[in-house]
């Protein structure tokens, strides 16, 4: 991992440059939410127009994005 940025405003998070190296499973985890149904999910948005999505529960991550999850991180 090459570049690990955090911050705290407007809320805790943290990026991670280069964090699942393969171009296309993130290809793939990105068109696979493109059929996520977002009654399942709790809505978030802003004035900027962005919408942020967030789910309590992981059997809603479709399985392409879930699965690049897995392959890197092994507390899942």
């Amino acid at each position: 991992m090459e570049n690990i940025t955090k911050i705290n405003e407007p809320y805790p998070a943290v990026a991670i440059d280069n964090f699942i190296p393969s171009p296309s499973l993130v290809r793939a985890a990105r068109e696979s939410f493109k059929s996520v149904k977002t009654e399942d999910w709790v809505k978030y948005s802003k004035e900027s127009g962005q919408t942020h999505l967030a789910s309590k529960d992981r059997l809603y991550i479709p399985s392409p994005a879930f699965d690049g999850i897995r392959l890197y991180c092994d507390t899942f």
